[in-house]
């Protein structure tokens, strides 16, 4: 199996993933490696070891990116940017952190890069005009197609990606982050740089915003739950 990530810094350059057997970090050891400990296995020269990373967050990172920007096309693209990133700079995470957390700052941080370039306005929902981050600028079409879960392809399901993406910024990354990728608040609150009860009072916004629309919404006749 082979994963192409194309673009980056060297323009016109690909670079290639190859997806091998799964990486051995100790003879001795007597469970799965964390991801933390892939980590340190491809910083030491273990390039497999990457591999493993490769295939434990890229479902998860192309999921949020993809929800956040509101475009599947652009969370593919995304997706391989964030990755050549970590793949170049991964000398730089600090070993007593959580992988976790590293891999989904990067991805926000190339979310936001990726808004800005856009230069779309952003908007806030239902009058919230101070919870919009100025950094982030734009608030995703509620209409485009988000990837998920197969399972998922209900109307109520639709509905509620629909009304993740109408969250403002601040609101949406806090809820993608915290109820959808089941980060901590700790972890949430590291990769956002806000306080944890910043997080707590945000999620709980972002929840009751989402619960009374889609209350709203299914209480119009006709439609069922």
């Amino acid at each position: 199996m082979c994963v192409r990530f194309v673009g980056g810094m060297s323009a016109g350059r690909a670079f290639m993933l190859t997806i091998q057997e799964p990486v051995v970090i100790s003879p001795t050891q007597s469970k799965d490696p964390s991801p933390e400990e892939w980590m340190a296995a491809f910083v030491a020269g273990q390039r497999h070891a990457f591999d493993q990373i490769y295939l434990h967050f890229a479902p998860r990172v192309r999921a949020f990116i993809s929800r956040y920007v509101g475009d599947k096309d652009s969370g593919d693209d995304l997706l391989q940017e964030v990755f050549l990133k970590v793949y170049r700079k991964s000398e730089t995470f600090d070993p007593k952190a959580h992988l976790s957390t590293w891999l989904f700052t990067i991805a926000r941080n190339a979310c936001i890069d990726h808004l800005r370039r856009r230069r779309l306005p952003s908007v806030a929902i239902g009058g919230d005009y101070g919870d919009v981050e100025s950094d982030e600028v734009q608030v995703a079409d509620p209409a485009s197609p988000v990837p998920g879960n197969e399972a998922q392809s209900n109307e109520f399901s639709v509905l509620l990606e629909a009304e993740v993406a109408l969250l403002s910024p601040k609101l949406r990354v806090v809820f993608l982050l915290c109820a959808v990728q089941e980060l901590s608040y700790e972890a949430a609150s590291k990769i956002i740089g806000c306080p944890v009860k910043t997080v707590s009072s945000r999620l709980s916004r972002a929840r009751e915003q989402i619960y009374k629309r889609m209350k709203q919404h299914l209480e119009e006749p006709g439609v069922e739950a």
